[in-house]
């Protein structure tokens, strides 16, 4: 019997929505939506069987009439703060998590932007700093680099933080930091795994001096393009978005922004190697 007959067509159809409603609310959330909470608050128990079939429908409603799709976060880069073989052990324990993507061209979207409240444009706008940062320092950032940083633009307050702004701002940036670790967009590395291998001497001294470096996360892969941090960087620094731009941001990066498959790269590299075949 199929997934579609045990379930029902009629239930399978108000579940595919319900789940749609759920995947809506945590994307307004910015919460991550994970297989085990779609199971308990959207599921009963008896239509795990059908999960799959269930999934698939609610998938097709989100692209039809919302524009949005599904997609699933890399297993091997959702551990967020890690140390060493932290996420070999945490590999065998990882449940599917998916965040929702526009599949609206790019045009459209810059034509309908999402309206935000104030506290969520802050912390948005927060949020494109802190990549942009990590971006521009080849992809990662040593944490003590992006706090001068941050203390330096200014951190803005926000909502459940009012208490630590007067006191501890490092502490405050952490805590913001932490948060953004937790919604997916960013992961925290022990970067000393590397140096503590020479002897044991060596082993303790990199454990007691841990360096941890921020690099970006797997919702922020699925968010950002490199392409999107580059024109946002043009646009704070009042700069056209154009090929040399582009250049010279990707020297600074050691690569070119143009590998990214979803955002070629505007020179007339791709021109000339197609006039050639």
């Amino acid at each position: 019997m199929s997934q579609t007959d045990s379930t029902g067509s009629s239930n399978l159809e108000r579940l595919a929505q319900d789940l749609v409603r759920y995947a809506l609310a945590c994307q307004a959330s910015k919460k991550t939506i994970k297989r085990e909470d779609i199971r308990t608050k959207v599921l009963a128990d008896h239509h795990k069987s059908a999960f799959n079939g269930i999934l698939a429908h609610a998938q097709n409603i989100l692209k039809v009439t919302f524009g949005l799709q599904l997609v699933e976060l890399p297993a091997n880069e959702r551990g967020g703060a890690t140390k060493t073989g932290a996420k070999e052990k945490q590999s065998s324990k990882t449940v599917q998590t998916w965040v929702l993507q526009s599949i609206l061209p790019a045009q459209t979207r810059q034509a309908l932007p999402i309206p935000l409240d104030e506290e969520k444009e802050k912390t948005m706008g927060l949020l494109v700093v802190v990549l942009s940062l990590i971006f521009v320092n080849n992809s990662n950032l040593p944490e003590d680099a992006l706090t001068y940083y941050l203390k330096e633009l200014g951190v803005p307050k926000l909502k459940g933080f009012e208490n630590m702004v007067q006191g501890d701002t490092e502490a405050y940036i952490r805590q913001i930091l932490s948060n953004f670790i937790k919604a997916g967009y960013l992961n925290k590395v022990n970067s000393t795994v590397t140096q503590a291998s020479v002897s044991t001497q060596t082993q303790t001294q990199a454990t007691e001096d841990m360096l941890f470096h921020y690099y970006w996360g797997p919702r922020a892969k699925v968010e950002f393009s490199p392409r999107d941090i580059a024109e946002i960087i043009a646009e704070l620094s009042g700069e056209e978005c154009n090929a040399e731009f582009l250049d010279r941001v990707g020297r600074a990066r050691g690569e070119k922004i143009g590998k990214d498959p979803l955002y070629p790269e505007p020179n007339n590299e791709q021109d000339q190697s197609t006039a050639n075949t």
